[in-house]
């Protein structure tokens, strides 16, 4: 004799579930305490939660990238020196393809990374 729980030919499968689900709850709800609307005055009394305006992040970004340029061109004569150096080494070198794509695909991945940080939601 076949168990009618878990015949999968039966219509009424789903019925024994039901019933669980409706006992579950009318048991659930004897033991719910009243709270003469406690929850609710205290849900009410939150405070809503504090919202960035939307315009703070481009402004963000574009300081940040004024500060940048603002820095690049009053770098002293030394540094820039020794920048213009470090480039004309690299650029000296014989480098592969793959080493290229190696390094394109970091930096890829690092300004996503900063830019998902940097876009994320506070919540």
């Amino acid at each position: 004799m076949s168990d009618p729980h878990h015949d999968p030919d039966s219509s009424r499968d789903d019925d024994w579930i039901e019933a669980l689900l409706r006992e579950d709850a009318r048991e659930h709800a004897q033991r719910v305490v009243a709270d003469d609307g406690f929850t609710a005055r205290v849900v009410t009394a939150i405070p809503a939660p504090v919202t960035l305006p939307p315009w703070r992040t481009p402004l963000l970004v574009g300081m940040w990238a004024a500060a940048g340029l603002g820095l690049a061109t009053m770098l002293p004569d030394a540094l820039r020196d020794t920048a213009q150096d470090v480039l004309r080494f690299i650029v000296a070198q014989h480098f592969s393809l793959r080493d290229v794509g190696v390094v394109v695909l970091a930096f890829a991945g690092a300004s996503w990374a900063g830019t998902l940080y940097a876009l994320r939601q506070e919540r």
